[in-house]
């Protein structure tokens, strides 16, 4: 009998591990990394720069810039966005919880802004992984509409 139960205990233990869950999401790996979307503001002869910022551990850094036209270095930062995301295939929910406003020397300063601001709010909405895109359909927020964005892979 002893010899039975030795027998079928590591039978019994093999069957409840291959019963568990498989929580590995193919497309999270497909979106970590750095994402941008550059748009060109002829008025002002700079460029917009939104990036996405995807880690393995589910949070992401979304960070507006603006830059010399066709120039890397950022002639300065508006605002960093911090947040948590989730995949579902290549639907990617987003939840941007917390903004850090910047008003340093090289903005022409905002009466409401002095130095840095940090500001807790939430808002969701959701991406799309077209391949080698990103997709932010366009979104209506604080009455204002957010007009859709595609963004590219830096990395």
């Amino acid at each position: 009998m002893k010899k039975l139960i030795y027998f079928l205990l590591p039978l019994l233990f093999l069957g409840l591990a291959s019963c568990e869950k498989d929580d590995s999401d193919p497309y999270l790996a497909e979106i970590q990394g750095t994402w941008e979307s550059r748009v060109l503001n002829t008025y002002l002869d700079v460029d917009y720069v939104t990036q996405y910022i995807f880690l393995s551990d589910g949070t992401f850094t979304e960070r507006h810039t603006i830059h010399e036209k066709d120039q890397v270095p950022v002639k300065y930062l508006l605002y960093d966005g911090k947040g948590r995301f989730e995949t579902n295939g290549k639907v990617i929910s987003v939840d941007r919880f917390n903004y850090k406003y910047s008003a340093n020397g090289n903005i022409p300063p905002d009466p409401l802004v002095q130095g840095e601001k940090e500001i807790e709010f939430e808002i969701a909405y959701e991406l799309i992984l077209d391949g080698t895109r990103l997709f932010v359909p366009s979104i209506l927020f604080g009455g204002a509409l957010i007009q859709e964005q595609t963004f590219v892979r830096q990395d």
